[in-house]
């Protein structure tokens, strides 16, 4: 884990993140809150993740035209910039999420070299939700016992449904991670199967 010279991230706060996302990939799906100084910090909150898991040979794609978040995740972490299709990480947000059907998957030899991605969304609902903008997911695979039902908004059905086990041939693909903007996170790891409950996988 990266050690960080920025003076808004501490040593401290992000081992406390990183053992939120550590933890959010060994229960997929399951929601999880991020330490509160996260949401106060102003700054996009899937930038924590290449913050958290980069270092100086870690390439990362950022998805965004924002200069400043660049240059403190970059300046931070040591990690190296690099295109989407072949970054170690890959950081998009609502407006460019479909680009998320370009993101390294790995090989059938080796799928760990599948790529790690954040992405943004609005909320996660545990009770019914029938904004247009909502869908309802099922996931089941390793780390859920039995299955475990999400509602999510703020993320086309078309991005949702290329994450877990559609994300690449298995054992290919890329383990994700969804931040709301309150300050949640889940991980849907590749090996996670979706079922959406509003059509499609």
């Amino acid at each position: 884990m990266t050690i960080y010279i920025d003076a808004r991230i501490t040593e401290e706060l992000a081992q406390r993140v990183f053992d939120v996302l550590l933890r959010t990939i060994s229960e997929p799906g399951k929601v999880l809150p991020l330490p509160n100084e996260v949401i106060s910090k102003s700054l996009p909150l899937n930038l924590w993740l290449p913050l958290v898991l980069s270092d100086v040979d870690t390439t990362v794609h950022i998805g965004t035209s924002d200069i400043d978040h660049q240059r403190l995740v970059f300046d931070a972490s040591g990690a190296i910039p690099k295109a989407l299709t072949e970054a170690d990480i890959v950081v998009l947000d609502q407006s460019n999420s479909e680009r998320i059907s370009n993101v390294r998957t790995g090989t059938a030899l080796a799928p760990e070299l599948g790529a790690k991605v954040a992405l943004n969304v609005t909320r996660f609902n545990a009770q019914t939700d029938n904004s247009e903008n909502s869908v309802s997911l099922q996931f089941q695979g390793p780390g859920i016992n039995g299955s475990r039902d999400i509602q999510i908004t703020g993320m086309s059905l078309n991005v949702l449904n290329q994450l877990g086990t559609n994300s690449g041939p298995y054992p290919q693909g890329f383990d994700t991670w969804l931040f709301s903007e309150d300050g949640l996170v889940i991980s849907i790891p590749r090996t996670t199967r979706i079922t959406s409950k509003n059509g499609g996988n």
